[in-house]
């Protein structure tokens, strides 16, 4: 079990430090003192049903729906059903490093100290609270990545709702960056355009209908789904090609194609010659040098 560290986990330039103290899954915080915190808070509920009551109010909250409380609020849980368990974590954050400010887009959008921010129940929020508990309570040398892996999936799911449609970035070539959203977009396409790249899964990490998903897509990139996700398996086969001596065949499977002659079909398709022609005239000048160093 992981305990005692403290986690930095960076989506674009917003920094999260998490302390690991702070995971617990926990029966006992129904019926607790009022107390507050100087970092955010994150609550959620994995069965039973829980009311918190903070200053100036009240929620009830649902199996499998989540708080997210401001600093300094203070808050109490009420008794809930019996068997009630809660997940809970404390997280700070800051804005680090250059590029997209999705640091800037986010914070408009997240729970003033008067109230708490509730987020429904979803399975992609349910499988990133599963890898984390899962992770926490792990004895493998891996653990604390996958809860780290598990926790960075959790907040952007979460920061993409808070900050939504209504930050927009500045515009840039190929097209226009939705904020966070465009960030999970990119991301999702450099992660899984070799295997598994689903429009299905991608609408619902954005919690987006396919065509909204499609939309988002085309505006970040200029194309759709599934012209994007062929643009980056061409590219990164040119770069391959280019710049590597392994086999054609070895190349086909590792840009996400299982046939190499359908990879060899799409490949003279687009590029205009064939994979091999390909290699023989853009191949890099100094790759003998650099294998022979």
């Amino acid at each position: 079990m992981i305990n005692g560290e403290t986690l930095e986990i960076e989506i674009g330039n917003i920094g999260l430090r998490i302390v690991t103290d702070s995971i617990r899954a926990s029966r006992n915080k129904t019926d607790s003192v009022t107390h507050s915190h100087t970092s955010y808070e994150l609550h959620h509920l994995l069965s039973g049903s829980a009311t918190l009551e903070y200053e100036g109010g009240g929620t009830e909250l649902s199996e499998g729906e989540t708080l997210l409380l401001a600093p300094e609020l203070f808050h109490r849980f009420a008794t809930g059903s019996e068997g009630a368990l809660i997940l809970s974590l404390s997280f700070y954050l800051e804005r680090r490093g250059s590029g997209e400010d999705l640091y800037s887009l986010l914070t408009p959008a997240l729970p003033e100290k008067s109230s708490p921010i509730r987020f429904e129940r979803s399975d992609a929020i349910d499988g990133c609270i599963k890898g984390i508990t899962a992770g926490a309570h792990s004895a493998s040398p891996f653990a604390t990545e996958a809860v780290k892996a598990s926790l960075a999936l959790l907040f952007t799911e979460l920061f993409t709702r808070l900050a939504g449609d209504g930050a927009k970035s500045d515009k840039r070539r190929g097209g226009e960056k939705y904020g966070i959203r465009g960030f999970v977009i990119e991301e999702y396409f450099n992660r899984y355009y070799v295997d598994g790249a689903s429009l299905s899964e991608l609408s619902e990490l954005l919690s987006l209908s396919k065509k909204q998903t499609e939309r988002a897509i085309k505006a970040a990139f200029g194309v759709g789904f599934r012209e994007h996700l062929l643009r980056l398996r061409i590219k990164s086969a040119e770069e391959l090609l280019s710049g590597s001596d392994r086999e054609i065949r070895e190349i086909a499977e590792a840009v996400g194609y299982s046939s190499y002659n359908g990879f060899y079909e799409i490949f003279k398709a687009r590029v205009g010659i064939s994979p091999e022609e390909y290699r023989r005239t853009h191949r890099k000048q100094d790759l003998s040098i650099s294998r022979g160093k």
